[in-house]
C-alpha cells in the first residue's frame, strides 16, 4: 500500500483498516475504537479515548504491529 501525504491520515486510517480487516477481523473491530494521532518519520502513532482505552493491551502486541507495518509500506 503505499502511503498518502502525511495531510491525509484519515484516508491512511481507513485503507489500513480494511487491509486489517482482511488479514485479522479481530484485530480490526478493535481498532475501529481507535483514531490516527500522527505519521511521521514512519512512525504511526494511533489513540484510543478513554472509554476504550482497555482495548490498547487487546491490539498493541508483535503480530498487529507486523500487520500494520505491512501493509504500510
Amino acid at each position: 500500500m503505499s502511503v498518502p501525504a502525511s495531510s491525509d491520515l484519515e484516508e491512511l486510517w481507513r485503507r489500513l483498516l480494511e487491509a486489517v480487516g482482511r488479514a485479522s477481523p479481530f484485530a480490526r473491530t478493535y481498532l475501529m475504537e481507535a483514531h490516527p494521532v500522527s505519521f511521521a518519520k514512519n512512525l504511526f502513532i494511533i489513540g484510543f479515548d478513554p472509554e476504550f482505552e482497555d482495548h490498547i493491551g487487546l491490539v498493541d502486541n508483535a503480530r498487529n504491529h507486523t500487520l500494520l507495518q505491512n501493509e504500510i509500506e
